[in-house]
């Protein structure tokens, strides 16, 4: 599992510069949302698969630096808390995002033959 779930963030502004978790707009954090071919991922903390998606661990970094995140993630390599994926989406997502517009967003392949 070594490099998986390891992000950097970066804006561009006449060309590409890194940035702090703290700069990065954790509103758009769905963006890249990952979906598994047999039914896509809905944004919910309740759900042990969202838990233990790559977008759940994105949320999991924006909210700590990188050294806390590192040293989370050497101990938890499979699943991010409820608790803390609950109020993230309560605190960013929500109040930017409707359940409609998300239902909209993410990917809804449901097949290999979808993708092709």
């Amino acid at each position: 599992m070594e490099g998986m779930f390891n992000y950097s963030f970066y804006k561009y502004k006449d060309k590409w510069k890194e940035i702090s978790e703290k700069e990065f707009p954790k509103e758009i954090a769905i963006e890249n949302i990952n979906f598994d071919l047999d039914s896509y991922i809905k944004i919910n903390p309740e759900n042990k698969v969202f838990r233990s998606s790559s977008t759940a661990f994105l949320w999991k970094r924006l909210g700590s630096d990188s050294v806390t995140y590192n040293n989370w993630k050497n101990n938890n390599l499979f699943e991010v808390e409820k608790e803390y994926l609950i109020d993230f989406k309560k605190k960013y997502i929500d109040p930017y995002w409707k359940e409609e517009d998300l239902k909209n967003r993410i990917p809804k392949i449901t097949s290999i033959s979808d993708y092709n």
